[in-house]
């Protein structure tokens, strides 16, 4: 029995974890973002073709936006091209900009949103969240995460640093994180409280069956920030293996308990081939792969999506829920579908809509040779996946669960030919007469729907009972009992 269908608990219908899988008929189906707008061009002399690693998140009443500034015209230093850390800011998640901050020189002048240079260390990324430990000092409200390259020494290998700010702006190195990962993508870290420790997420490699080095994703978790335990590879309930660069791992802020991911998948392949005479950008791709190294021309990157009910074991979709999309000038490269680490609730662009939606950014034009371009994504809220039926018909059925509450709230999409219709059933699965709802059709991300009346609802707190959706043509991505 799975109890854990509580009262004013958004479930996400994003795996088989609340339901029954051998009673379902309808198919688990991953959704993709909409490509929007061009949300901020990286055009300024600081910046260049190769920024990146853009992290975000609310804070009070406006939004601050951390990413990488570097570009492929620098001096290559060993083992990568040093990058500067800038900082951005929005009212609205939507509409960015780059404040002038005065804190470090380019080109003669400190009018530019740059927080850290090379003067402060040589980076690969830096990621920046508000701690909300209660314990945390002020001085430290805001940390930063970042691999350190300056000084490398082989023999000690790649080393992550923590970073403290009072502001989120003067940042200060202070103290050692962990020295066991290979760190050269975003690594994430957040308070939890629900457990009462810091979860952080990091790169690493392991052999495969094969004996190849496989980039990974593994955690490690701490009480004070200071003091990490061993680092454990994440858990996937998909057989098949891929190399994972980032991993952009956020708490899923509508659900309590759930967690996100967006990670970058590196396909490399080693040999050109026709196809690549047919790809697109095929002279700047053959002069990577003649000039620079093979991967850099040959290797391709799109994103995946993951989620997860502790953190640790992981439903992924083996599928991409982004990639490059049409061939155009400068895509289907090493560097596409970076997607940044946070999600913003935004408002719906039409006139006629109240609603919001997720906003998600990615950047474009790897490598490209002209400016970054970060471009705004969109999906409908929990609507990375859902449970999908044809017009033919399906159904979901959950597990059973302990009765709490009365009102039933979903979001669900169906056809103006289609229909849902929800009712209860006992353990065993059998209905319970009286408590079925009509036919539901329309689309609405929190649709009240009335099973039973008040009185007869009461009669079923503290009693096993399952869910179950029939539909056609339609679509859930959550429900609520409220």
């Amino acid at each position: 029995m799975n109890a854990t269908i509580g009262k004013n608990k958004r479930i996400v219908l994003w795996d088989d974890y609340y339901i029954d899988s051998d009673k379902t008929t309808a198919k688990l189906c991953l959704n993709h973002p909409q490509k929007r707008e061009i949300v901020m061009r990286h055009d300024e002399a600081w910046e260049g073709d190769c920024c990146a690693y853009h992290n975000f998140f609310r804070d009070g009443d406006i939004f601050r936006m951390y990413y990488l500034a570097r570009d492929t015209k620098t001096e290559v230093i060993w083992p990568i091209q040093p990058g500067i850390v800038c900082y951005a800011e929005s009212k609205d998640g939507i509409h960015w900009k780059k404040p002038s901050l005065g804190l470090r020189e380019c080109e003669g002048t400190t009018d530019n949103n740059i927080i850290l240079d090379l003067s402060d260390d040589m980076f690969d990324n830096f990621y920046v969240f508000k701690d909300e430990n209660p314990a945390c000092p002020d001085d430290e409200k805001y940390k930063g995460i970042a691999v350190s390259y300056a000084n490398f020494d082989e023999a000690i290998g790649e080393v992550l640093w923590c970073w403290t700010s009072a502001d989120g702006i003067h940042f200060k190195k202070a103290w050692i994180i962990t020295q066991s990962g290979h760190f050269d993508s975003l690594n994430i870290a957040s308070w939890e409280e629900k457990k009462g420790e810091y979860i952080c997420y990091i790169r690493d490699y392991h052999n495969n069956e094969e004996g190849k080095l496989t980039r990974d994703i593994r955690y490690i978790t701490s009480k004070d920030f200071k003091n990490w335990t061993t680092p454990e590879m994440i858990e996937f309930d998909s057989d098949v293996e891929f190399q994972l660069y980032t991993n952009t791992i956020s708490p899923y802020y509508r659900a309590e308990g759930v967690y996100v991911g967006f990670p970058v998948r590196y396909t490399e392949r080693t040999v050109w081939t026709e196809n690549f005479d047919e790809l697109c950008n095929r002279e700047r791709r053959r002069f990577m792969v003649e000039k620079e190294e093979p991967r850099s021309g040959l290797a391709l990157t799109d994103a995946l999506f993951m989620s997860s009910h502790d953190g640790k074991k992981w439903h992924r979709f083996d599928e991409a829920f982004a990639d490059a999309g049409l061939e155009r000038k400068y895509n289907w490269v090493y560097g596409d579908c970076y997607f940044g680490k946070g999600l913003l609730e935004t408002a719906i662009d039409d006139e006629d809509s109240e609603e919001t939606e997720i906003s998600l950014f990615a950047n474009d034009g790897h490598h490209s040779m002209r400016p970054t371009r970060l471009y705004r994504y969109t999906i409908r809220k929990d609507g990375f996946a859902c449970y999908r039926a044809p017009y033919s018909g399906g159904n979901i059925v959950t597990k059973p669960f302990v009765f709490e509450g009365g009102e039933l709230e979903m979001n669900f999409a169906t056809s103006a030919g289609g229909y849902m219709r929800v009712s209860l059933l006992d353990e065993k699965g059998e209905r319970l007469e009286g408590y079925e709802t009509c036919d539901i059709i329309g689309n609405s991300m929190a649709r009240k729907v009335k099973i039973a009346d008040e009185e007869n609802m009461e009669k079923l707190n503290g009693k096993i009972v399952r869910l179950k959706f029939e539909m056609r043509d339609a679509a859930v991505y959550s429900f609520i009992i409220r």
